[in-house]
């Protein structure tokens, strides 16, 4: 995903976790799997540490559609 705006990651995939740090738009995000919870669409994201940290993507409703993206996915 290349990100479209600015984007915190964190420790969990919960918007009171930890964070890690701030993503920039135009950084380049690699994950390895997604879940949607809580109004969010999360991806997991491996760090080079063989730790996570997880990125809310975009929104979603309650049925777990998307209803908005945060970048760009190719």
């Amino acid at each position: 995903m290349i990100l479209s705006e600015s984007i915190n990651l964190r420790w969990g995939a919960k918007t009171d976790s930890d964070l890690i740090t701030t993503l920039n738009p135009g950084d380049v995000v690699k994950y390895d799997a997604f879940s949607k919870h809580d109004g969010y669409v999360w991806l997991r994201q491996v760090r080079d540490n063989g730790q996570f940290g997880y990125l809310a993507s975009g929104e979603c409703d309650n049925s777990g559609k998307r209803t908005s993206i945060w970048g760009k996915f190719e």
